[in-house]
C-alpha cells in the first residue's frame, strides 16, 4: 500500500510539473442582427508567457460562407490599420479567395499576458446552420512571418480542463481509495 501511495505522490509532483502549451487566442462572441446578418465581437489575447508582442493579426472567413463583411469597429490605436475585404471585393476573377480581417498598429502591441478586445464584424451568413469560428495568424508586422495560428474560439464552450488538473483530482480519487480499502481492511 506504501508503494502505491508513493507511486501516487510521484504522479501527482510529475503532473504539477507539466507545463501546457499557451498560445495566443482569439475568442468572439456573436449577436444576430436578423435574417441572415451577424456580428462577431473578437478578443485577441497574448498568452503570459509568450515570447512576442501581438501587433499584426489577420481573421478569415471563408469562401462562400460569409458576405458582405463590414468592419463595425476596432480600437482607436488600431482603427487607422484594420482593413476588411469582403469575399465578394477581392474575388473578382472567381479563384474562391476567402474575406479578411487585416489589423495593424505600429501604436499599440498586446503584450504578454494582455488581452484586447473591440474588434468587431458584422456579415451575411450564407451558410445552413449558425456561422462557427474562423482561422486566424498572428505576424510579425517586420517580415510578415507567421508567428502563431489557430482557430477563433466562441467564448461561450466550456473550458477544458488542465492536465494538471485532472492529475490532482486522480490523485484524490487513488488517496481516498487507499484510506477506503485500508480501513476496511482493519475491519
Amino acid at each position: 500500500m506504501k508503494s502505491i501511495l508513493r507511486f501516487t505522490a510521484v504522479l501527482f509532483f510529475a503532473a504539477c510539473l507539466i507545463q501546457t502549451a499557451v498560445a495566443a487566442s482569439v475568442d468572439y462572441t456573436m449577436t444576430e442582427l436578423g435574417g441572415s446578418r451577424y456580428q462577431y465581437n473578437y478578443t485577441i489575447s497574448n498568452a503570459a508567457d509568450s515570447t512576442y508582442d501581438i501587433s499584426a493579426f489577420d481573421i478569415y472567413f471563408d469562401y462562400g460562407l460569409y458576405d458582405n463583411l463590414t468592419l463595425v469597429s476596432a480600437p482607436a490605436n488600431w482603427l487607422a490599420d484594420t482593413l476588411v475585404w469582403s469575399p465578394e471585393w477581392i474575388d473578382f476573377l472567381n479563384f474562391g479567395i476567402d474575406g479578411q480581417l487585416s489589423a495593424l498598429s505600429s501604436t499599440s502591441f498586446i503584450l504578454p499576458g494582455e488581452s484586447l478586445s473591440g474588434f468587431s464584424v458584422s456579415f451575411d451568413w450564407l451558410g445552413q446552420d449558425v456561422p462557427g469560428n474562423q482561422f486566424f495568424d498572428i505576424s510579425n508586422p517586420v517580415n510578415w512571418s507567421v508567428m502563431d495560428r489557430g482557430y477563433t474560439n466562441y467564448n461561450d464552450t466550456p473550458e477544458v480542463p488542465e492536465p494538471q488538473t485532472l492529475m490532482l483530482l486522480g490523485t484524490g480519487l487513488v488517496g481516498l481509495l487507499a484510506y477506503y480499502r485500508r480501513n476496511n481492511a482493519r475491519k
